[in-house]
């Protein structure tokens, strides 16, 4: 049974040779994922700590990542 959840899809992936779409609910959680990994990974230690004294008004390096998943 399809729920609302999984009635829209977002993105077309494949295993073992044959492709099948995705529902838009993992192609979200797979760019909540990327996020935290550039922001873990990607972005300097300085651009980080810029980001949560400045932009963000000085708050944990925590929220701000959470903060981000959400938006992007």
């Amino acid at each position: 049974m399809v729920t609302n959840r999984d009635s829209l899809w977002a993105k077309k992936g494949e295993q073992y040779g044959q492709y099948y779409w995705l529902p838009l609910s993992q192609h979200l959680e797979d760019t909540r994922q990327i996020c935290g990994l550039l922001w873990e990974h990607w972005l300097s230690p300085g651009v980080r700590r810029f980001l949560c004294e400045n932009a963000f008004g000085g708050v944990s390096d925590d929220l701000v990542k959470r903060t981000l998943q959400l938006l992007w």
